[in-house]
Order: structure tokens, then C-alpha cells, then sequence
């Protein structure tokens, strides 16, 4: 599934999918059973706002939910810090 993933959608768009969600998730949450709730949730919600901000501004999708996945991870890592 992976493979025919990059092969339609791009090795950016891909691998910003699999591992930026989970990055967000992880800082947000504490226990591996929330981060398997939350994660998606996230790239849900960063595919969805990032699809309707590429088409009214007329900008590469993939690019877009990447930069939206990557600004929701450097959020939670500042507004949530867990040592």
C-alpha cells in the first residue's frame, strides 16, 4: 500500500503523512493507545483545512498539508513539553 501511495501521491506527501501525525500526537499525548486516537485525528484534520487552503489559493496540495502537518508538530512540541 505504501509503495502505490508514492507512486500517486509523492514521497513528500507520503511520508509527511506517516510519520508528522504521529510526531504531533506522541508530544500531545502520553500513553501509545491516545497516540493511536489522536494521530489520526491530526491528519485529518491538517489533510482537510490543507485541501480547502489549496484551492482557493492555488497551491500544490501535498506541499500544503505537509507545511500544515509540520506547523502542527512544531506547535505541540512548544506548547506541550513533557520530561
Amino acid at each position: 500500500a505504501i509503495g502505490s501511495a508514492l507512486r500517486v501521491a509523492g514521497l513528500l506527501y507520503v511520508a509527511g503523512c506517516l510519520v508528522l501525525p504521529a510526531i504531533t500526537a506522541r508530544r500531545m499525548v502520553s500513553t501509545t493507545g491516545a497516540v493511536a486516537v489522536v494521530a489520526p485525528i491530526v491528519a485529518l484534520g491538517c489533510a482537510l483545512l490543507g485541501t480547502v487552503i489549496a484551492h482557493v489559493a492555488d497551491l500544490p496540495l501535498g506541499q500544503v498539508v505537509v507545511a500544515l502537518l509540520s506547523l502542527m508538530a512544531l506547535l505541540a512540541h512548544v506548547l506541550f513539553r513533557t520530561e
